[in-house]
């Protein structure tokens, strides 16, 4: 799996509802490769261990296929869903590895819906992946308040991980400026600067802040 670089605040532009169209169109982000490796460590541990719950012997194979076969996603799709429905960790983990198909596929309401399959997820890392990648199918699909909902659980479920949590942030800041909320784009950034100095020095999140402020003076 190819890995981006982490979404950057959105740059100044006569439709910056546009900017952050194009900018919720990655297809794989940070936090998605996090809770994506986890499922998948998840799963090799059970394969490994020859666990006797079904769903997570079922999801096991279908891995194993994966890596010997290599199928197509629309086969890997139908096999993870078939697993997902039998519940347990195996389950669960099936239902995630669906969810970044669907993804990736453009399914975002399919998606959502795999998401929620899966639950909540006992790892803090994974769960803010979950949130993360579930709130940028709302985005896609417009709902922009649903997407800003899912970033700000994700910030929570991180428990200040000083790479997670501000970005998180700055999505909400990329949504707040999308439907002109200045005020609180400026303290989602202020928020990075005063909490995790190091992520704003290596992001330049000072000069969106200052952006941000000044436009939320106007």
């Amino acid at each position: 799996m190819e890995k981006t670089q982490p979404t950057q605040p959105v740059n100044e532009s006569k439709n910056t509802a546009e900017n952050l169209k194009k900018k919720k169109n990655t297809i794989i982000t940070v936090a998605v490769i996090i809770f994506v490796a986890i499922a998948g460590y998840i799963a090799w541990d059970a394969y490994k261990t020859k666990a006797n719950e079904k769903s997570e012997l079922a999801l096991a194979q279908v891995n194993q296929d994966k890596l010997m076969a290599a199928p197509s996603d629309s086969v890997l799709l139908a096999q993870y869903l078939k697993v997902a429905k039998e519940g347990s960790i195996g389950g669960k983990t099936a239902a995630l590895e669906a969810a970044v198909i669907l993804y990736r596929d453009t399914a975002y309401a399919d998606c959502i819906k795999a998401l929620d399959k899966a639950g909540s997820l006992d790892s803090k890392i994974a769960e803010a992946g979950r949130l993360s990648l579930m709130g940028d199918c709302y985005v896609n699909l417009n709902k922009l308040d649903d997407g800003l909902k899912c970033y700000k659980k994700a910030v929570s479920a991180a428990d200040k991980n000083p790479e997670i949590v501000p970005f998180m942030l700055i999505k909400e800041a990329n949504i707040y400026r999308a439907q002109g909320k200045y005020a609180d784009e400026s303290k989602a950034y202020e928020e990075i600067l005063k909490n995790y100095p190091e992520y704003a020095n290596s992001h330049d999140v000072q000069k969106y802040a200052e952006r941000a402020a000044a436009a939320a003076k106007q």
